[in-house]
């Protein structure tokens, strides 16, 4: 590697690491833009819209859901967090209570559910899946557990459409036929 080279590596390095070092990177800013919360006899959920702190960039905003139970009230965590460019508002229709124990979401590329009354959720994430390249559009979840997930495809493959997705364990495991 010639010096000419050497040197526009390192500018580039040195400037990365300061970007990175004085939070110019983005992230989840503390102002909360929205809040929504809904609940079953036992399950609640409640969803954050939080804006970006961006020194560059286009703004984004983030959706934070969390959990709670009808016992402890005043303690949630966090289950999930979905960033979007677009100020999309707060999915609504996207929590779905099908018993007691039993409630999911969807948002972007993730899938949450609860199989016990909200103390253990797993999650399904399609950005991890490199054979996926969609956008939850929806889940249909019947009361014995099995379940269609449908997608719109992601620009700019949006030619390419994603095959549904199909679980007979209320979504803890999704396939393709």
């Amino acid at each position: 590697m010639n010096l000419k080279k050497l040197h526009i590596v390192t500018v580039l390095l040195l400037g990365a690491l300061l970007i990175n070092s004085s939070g110019c990177l983005p992230r989840r800013g503390d102002h909360i833009l929205e809040s929504w919360e809904t609940s079953n006899e036992r399950i609640r959920v409640r969803i954050r819209q939080y804006d970006e702190k961006a020194f560059l960039g286009l703004p984004g905003y983030y959706y934070s859901f969390e959990v709670s139970d009808k016992d402890h009230a005043d303690q949630w965590r966090e289950v999930a967090t979905i960033r979007t460019d677009d100020n999309v508002g707060i999915p609504r229709e996207q929590v779905r209570f099908i018993n007691a124990r039993t409630a999911y979401f969807f948002m972007g590329q993730i899938y949450a559910v609860t199989l016990d009354g909200g103390n253990v959720w797993s999650v399904w994430d399609g950005a991890k899946d490199r054979e996926f390249d969609g956008f939850v559009k929806d889940v249909r979840i019947a009361p014995e557990g099995t379940g269609l997930m449908t997608f719109y495809p992601i620009p700019p493959n949006s030619g390419k459409q994603p095959p549904d997705l199909f679980t007979n364990d209320y979504g803890q495991h999704w396939k393709s036929k």
